[in-house]
């Protein structure tokens, strides 16, 4: 659910199109804002689609991102190889590049039995799609800490699961001194402890910080570490302390969610491409206000690929981006009518 009108196209209006619009203020503010339901907003992105051009829609082709070097700068042109039916391939040029794939892959455990396993997953919505097969009573292992995690030990409270949690010292910490005590910390989802503006983030944050209250479906695992699975579903969990293994467990789960973040995947871009791309720190080196990147011109970058989650953040950065590249048309126009006119008046 989102601010509807935050999500328009702007040359198309949200306004006006027979979207569900309810109000729906986020407490304790003031009603302030209007939100749409998730089906009005995928009608009024289809009915915008049909509004574009045909000729530059490239429907069923894809980047050949499989393939290094599918995306290249050759001079002010950016090269694009395109793949469409039956593997053909074919090169598009731009003079901008705007990346808005969405490509990420996950952080892996790297341990043994992880990869190729039907009974594990690195995203939330992997995860709630194999626990919606699960009966009641089943066992999830969520390893992680963040947003995704919560989302998913949430959904699998809601199905009746029961949910054994791994995750470090310091979260475990910080979400007893904050449910104690209030105040901040950096934990993101811990801050939730401080108001209830969303019940999941609230209650699971509160399961972290005191899982005896909810020891029937909640269990936790600190500073304890996944380290194999064997047969798809058992696992060799072993408790840290000061450095040293503790503790050894071995325990089947109906289904193992491995929620440990992701990072860009740039395997399409030359490797000379790709070096230029990140600060010191490994973060993106784009500029906030372009989104472009500001080692290759005419570069943009925004979404998943970009690090940014969030739809509205996103929305935003594409505005920004498309922005820039119609604020450069207009200033080359206006320079190309300019340089005519004088022209002209010479020729005269």
């Amino acid at each position: 659910m989102s601010h509807f009108t935050e999500m328009g196209m702007p040359d198309h209006p949200i306004d006006g199109l027979g979207m569900n619009c309810t109000a729906q203020p986020p407490p304790p503010e003031p009603c302030k804002k209007i939100v749409t339901d998730g089906r009005s907003l995928v009608n009024y992105y289809q009915n915008y689609a049909r509004t574009l051009p045909s000729e530059r829609m490239m429907i069923g082709k894809v980047v050949s991102a499989s393939l290094k070097g599918s995306v290249w700068q050759d001079g002010l042109f950016w090269d694009v190889k395109i793949q469409g039916q039956e593997k053909k391939e074919w090169c598009v040029e731009s003079e901008n590049l705007l990346l808005a794939i969405g490509r990420t892959q996950p952080n892996w455990l790297n341990i043994p039995g992880e990869k190729q396993n039907p009974y594990v997953s690195h995203w939330t919505h992997d995860a709630c799609r194999s626990m919606a097969c699960l009966q009641a009573g089943g066992s999830i292992l969520v390893v992680g800490d963040g947003f995704s995690a919560c989302d998913t030990i949430w959904e699998a409270w809601q199905k009746g699961l029961t949910v054994t949690h791994l995750l470090p010292s310091w979260v475990r910490d910080e979400a007893v001194r904050v449910g104690k005590a209030g105040g901040s910390g950096r934990h993101g989802l811990i801050q939730h402890l401080n108001y209830r503006q969303s019940e999941r983030h609230y209650k699971v944050a509160r399961a972290m910080a005191f899982p005896e209250e909810c020891a029937a479906f909640y269990r936790q695992g600190v500073d304890c570490r996944l380290v194999r699975i064997i047969n798809g579903r058992e696992c060799f969990i072993e408790k840290h302390k000061d450095g040293k293994v503790v503790q050894h467990d071995k325990i089947m789960f109906d289904h193992i969610a491995l929620l440990t973040g992701a990072k860009a995947d740039y395997s399409f871009l030359p490797d000379a491409i790709k070096s230029s791309l990140f600060c010191s720190n490994g973060a993106l080196d784009v500029c906030p206000e372009t989104m472009e990147s500001r080692s290759c011109r005419n570069l943009f970058l925004l979404g998943f690929c970009a690090g940014e989650a969030f739809l509205r953040h996103t929305f935003g950065h594409a505005i920004s981006a498309v922005e820039t590249i119609r604020g450069r048309e207009r200033v080359r126009q206006m320079g190309d009518c300019r340089r005519n006119r004088i022209e002209s008046m010479e020729c005269g």
